[in-house]
């Protein structure tokens, strides 16, 4: 019985907690839908959650990012753009590349926009996540609209501090709610241009999967600062989209999978906070964590929220690294978990379970998205500090827009206090969190459908088509596959490219030159499938995959023995044939378009078996003597073609 083997999906995350997460929870959903999921993650992340979800069907691959240390975690952000952008790319490449290896899709997460056009030059279909709220993906999106009416400058200082931004279908945001504004004035530059070059390449995508729900800003619809948005505000110079497919919220998949994410936590999870919680009164616990990536509030804050809390007099519970613990008052610890019994502090919290607790009443949190909807999955009210990045849209719709939480103003007594009398004593809040609960999770958010859309609407690959358009009126003969016949002599082959010559410029069309190797019909498919000629050992490699895998279609038509034939057909430097060409329609699922040397066919079409093409691929053919890749005059001189120098041919007259 033959065993069809499952399509195979790369997953590759942002190197950070907060990202890595609900990529393994996409990555399952992937896996409980038939495919063959692999995560690719740094040494140092892969070492922490391989071993424990090792039986779950994914595989896990660790790239290399340069540190000495292979299980020491990147130092900063840009240190992880310098590693991202200079050393994973070619370990990625030569994966795509393998020859065993199909992989049908690569899903990239765009703070890892790199491996975008990693994938496009390998000839993969790529799609995008975004795996945070989509309303700050589009805050993102408008920077180029922010920098044209003058909010920001070039380098992405605001110009007008006091002056509101007024985005569509968005509450009013601030120059302070501004993802790149972290750091110092050099680091925000820095930031800006990371996000101005993570906004250019996912303009080649066709597909954006968002880690978000599709009513995540209907309520703004109602708000006062809203409008409406327009049709073209979010499309690039072309015109184009790419499709948004609201995949989220993922870590509310699991039941739906029923595929359970052993462990996502990059550090072991101190369940003895547990049992103390199940001892507390209903809706009674603090339970404050700001997230995993750095301690974001500073030693000062954390000594000034340490005595508030104790003075509130409530119990809490505080997921708190163990180095910043090290900065608690001095007898705080002593004081809180043993004297008082008012408190307990752990290094990282088991939070999906604390936040299931019905003792807690309130999550003083930095309003991480992941953290945001495991909240909102609970109905924990929550009491906000946001810190970086998309906290602060995540925080303006958290207090503003859907008011199920308030924004804590600092850490003092005073102000600690009254964030938590606010947030506590709203006797509405309850009511909005369990319609937003039931807004968000309500809906299975990626369903089959979606899921299949990322392989069945691959035209991500598809050429667009114009010239074929411009050629229609030529009439094209029936293909039949041959073997290379006997080179023609050099009058012969004089006559035939002068007779070529003169084709191509009645047509209008120009020749990209392939070097002359014995590779120049797989140098130029590779030319017009990929847009890179060196591409040709990968075209060759499918190439013969596809005539041994349908031996039934192509055996008729080689006067040899076929395994001979395939064997030859695998040597680098073996000319292509017809047979080849055929073969090469049918795995790539395109029409190639041959303009010959033959005196009484100018041009052949040749058809995928059975399926309808998804582009086409334009060929010189200068018969049984060299292939080129072909253009509309004028296209080769546009930046985006890529040209060559010509090499020394090595033709055999």
């Amino acid at each position: 019985m033959k065993v069809t083997q499952k399509p195979k999906i790369i997953f590759i995350p942002y190197p950070a907690q907060g990202h890595v997460t609900p990529m393994l929870h996409l990555a399952s959903a992937f896996l409980s839908r038939g495919f063959a999921p692999i995560v690719m993650t740094p040494e140092s992340i892969h070492r922490r959650i391989s071993a424990t979800n090792e039986d779950l069907g994914i595989t896990f691959l660790a790239l290399s990012d340069g540190q000495d240390s292979p299980d020491a975690p990147p130092s900063d952000f840009f240190s992880i753009e310098i590693s991202m952008e200079n050393i994973m790319p070619s370990q990625l490449e030569r994966l795509l590349l393998e020859e065993d290896l199909d992989v049908a899709c690569v899903v990239v997460d765009l703070l890892a926009s790199w491996a975008i056009g990693v994938a496009d030059r390998c000839g993969v279909p790529v799609a995008g996540f975004w795996p945070v709220m989509f309303a700050a993906y589009r805050l993102i999106q408008a920077i180029p609209e922010l920098v044209r009416t003058g909010l920001v400058s070039q380098k992405g200082c605001p110009r007008q501090l006091e002056k509101p931004i007024v985005l569509p279908e968005q509450p009013l945001l601030s120059a302070e709610d501004l993802p790149w504004l972290i750091g110092t004035p050099k680091a925000q530059k820095k930031r800006f241009k990371f996000w101005q070059r993570t906004l250019e390449r996912t303009k080649s995508l066709r597909w954006i999967l968002a880690n978000s729900f599709k009513d995540e800003y209907d309520d703004v619809n109602n708000h006062k600062t809203s409008y409406k948005i327009s049709n073209d505000f979010n499309k690039d110079k072309n015109g184009q989209n790419p499709q948004i497919l609201h995949v989220g919220p993922l870590h509310n998949q699991e039941a739906t999978n029923n595929i359970t994410i052993t462990k996502t936590s990059f550090w072991e999870e101190d369940n003895s906070c547990l049992g103390w919680l199940q001892e507390q009164n209903p809706n009674s616990v603090i339970y404050i964590s700001f997230g995993s990536w750095v301690s974001p509030i500073g030693e000062s804050n954390i000594q000034t929220l340490a005595l508030a809390l104790e003075a509130s007099g409530r119990p809490f519970l505080w997921a708190l690294n163990r180095v910043w613990q090290e900065g608690l008052p001095p007898g705080f610890v002593h004081r809180v978990t043993i004297t008082k019994n008012q408190g307990r502090i752990v290094s990282w919290a088991p939070q999906l379970e604390v936040l299931k607790n019905d003792s807690v009443g309130c999550y003083v949190t930095h309003c991480g998205w992941n953290s945001t909807m495991e909240a909102v999955a609970s109905s924990r009210r929550l009491l906000c500090y946001p810190v970086a990045g998309d906290q602060f849209v995540n925080c303006k719709y958290i207090v503003d827009v859907w008011k199920i939480g308030v924004r804590l103003s600092g850490f003092g007594e005073k102000e600690v206090e009254d964030g938590l009398r606010k947030v506590m004593e709203d006797q509405d809040m309850s009511e909005r969190l369990k319609k937003l609960r039931d807004r968000a999770m309500g809906n299975e958010a990626h369903d089959d459908q979606t899921i299949a859309r990322i392989l069945a609407e691959d035209e991500s690959l598809r050429r667009d088509g114009k010239l074929g358009k411009r050629l229609s009126h030529l009439d094209s003969i029936p293909h039949t596959p041959r073997v290379n016949r006997q080179i023609p002599d050099i009058n012969d082959a004089t006559l035939d490219h002068e007779l070529l010559s003169g084709r191509l410029a009645t047509y209008g069309l120009a020749e990209l030159q392939m070097e002359g190797d014995g590779n120049c019909q797989f140098r130029a498919l590779a030319d017009q499938l990929f847009r890179n000629a060196d591409y040709h050992k990968h075209v060759r490699k499918h190439v013969v995959k596809q005539l041994k895998q349908q031996r039934k279609l192509y055996e008729e038509y080689v006067p040899m023995k076929y395994r001979h034939y395939t064997r030859k057909m695998k040597k680098h430097g073996e000319w292509g044939d017809h047979v080849t060409l055929q073969a090469a329609a049918d795995r790539f699922e395109a029409k190639i378009c041959l303009v010959t040397s033959f005196r009484d066919q100018s041009y052949i079409e040749i058809l995928p078996h059975n399926k309808n093409p998804l582009r086409e691929a334009w060929l010189s053919f200068w018969s049984e003597v060299h292939y080129n890749s072909l253009y509309a005059n004028g296209v080769l001189a546009l930046p985006d073609v890529p040209t060559r120098k010509p090499r020394r041919k090595h033709w055999l007259f």
